[in-house]
């Protein structure tokens, strides 16, 4: 995720983790991201608090791994949705199309 613009959005999951499950959880999360305190500065991503809106439209706030540097140079994916377009992506690199 880049925070590049107020108009940007993503698509993803959002989880409601015990707070007797946080810490153990964060850390995993953390550590599979990259940005643990054991991994080498400076990290890829950070995790950061941001507003989400549900499906039934509330909104929440939830911690999200965000793109720690410039996203100049980089395709934006307008769509907001990683997983359909590299799935996508990955299709055409295999010659498979869809009708």
């Amino acid at each position: 995720m880049s925070l590049s613009s107020q108009d940007s959005h993503v698509k993803g999951e959002i989880y409601e983790v015990h707070p007797r499950h946080w810490t153990h959880v964060i850390q995993k999360l953390d550590e599979y991201e990259g940005c643990s305190d054991h991994d080498p500065e400076p990290h890829e991503y950070r995790r950061e608090l941001v507003w989400a809106e549900l499906p039934s439209g509330e909104s929440v706030d939830a911690w999200a791994y965000v793109l720690n540097q410039s996203a100049h140079g980089l395709r934006e994916i307008a769509s907001g949705d990683y997983l359909s377009e590299r799935a996508v992506s990955e299709s055409l690199e295999h010659g498979l199309t869809s009708r």
